[in-house]
């Protein structure tokens, strides 16, 4: 097992080289990446036309052209240079985007800055320390709203997971680590996924005051993709 665990890499040094090269083009294909995209677009429909917004992480841009569409001057922040450097080179002129590197533990932006932020594919990379930390940075800096996405929430707090459920994930961890060394494997396989519970993440957003205006889900055959969307201002 030891030997397994140190193939894991973390979110802050796995999506460099091949993958950030590769991120759009071995992800658009996925019935999940259109699902995902007309969910946005429907999304940004609802928000008044201009404002300013915060994505992140913003990888490769892929949302990019559907908040030009709407008029919205971004903020795009990524702690991978080279998922910026691939988003610069797609959009390098005449597009309202500032692309930052940084992390989204310790947003650079003043409290109430921002209308609205976005932060897609991204939770199930981080623990839920750093997790609760993200989210008491985006309730800091937004106005209005924010969109957190999960893959797969369990039910439930930790607290309350028993032994089987922690059997299950040892079992799942150990074939994804083996999985990861396959020739065939996508140059992803390797980064480390965390599971977060529903009444944890609600619990933490009490905490900071703001208010759960829904929770969205995303039809997939593989994932259980749900969506909270978040309000500021009540």
């Amino acid at each position: 097992m030891k030997g397994f665990w140190i193939m894991q890499k973390s979110a802050d040094t796995a999506y460099t080289g091949e993958v950030a090269s590769r991120y759009e083009q071995d992800r658009h294909t996925e019935p999940l990446w259109e699902t995902e995209q007309e969910y946005i677009r429907q999304l940004l429909a609802g928000w008044p036309v201009g404002g300013t917004l915060l994505d992140v992480p913003i990888g490769t841009g892929r949302f990019l052209p559907l908040y030009f569409e709407r008029g919205i001057s971004v903020w795009g922040l990524d702690i991978s240079e080279d998922m910026l450097a691939a988003a610069r080179e797609r959009y390098k002129e005449g597009c309202k985007v500032e692309l930052i590197i940084g992390s989204a533990q310790k947003l650079n932006l003043p409290s109430k800055s921002v209308d609205h932020a976005i932060c897609w594919r991204f939770a199930h990379l981080v623990n839920s320390e750093i997790l609760s930390t993200i989210l008491g940075e985006l309730a800091r800096v937004v106005k209005r709203e924010f969109v957190v996405q999960f893959y797969s929430l369990q039910p439930g707090r930790r607290r309350d997971v028993g032994v089987g459920f922690q059997i299950k994930q040892a079992v799942l961890l150990f074939f994804s680590r083996v999985a990861s060394k396959l020739p065939w494997a996508k140059p992803w396989a390797n980064i480390r996924i965390y599971t977060h519970f529903e009444g944890d993440i609600e619990d933490r957003l009490r905490l900071l005051g703001v208010k759960i205006k829904r929770v969205d889900t995303i039809p997939d055959r593989t994932y259980n993709v749900c969506v909270y969307v978040i309000a500021c201002d009540s």
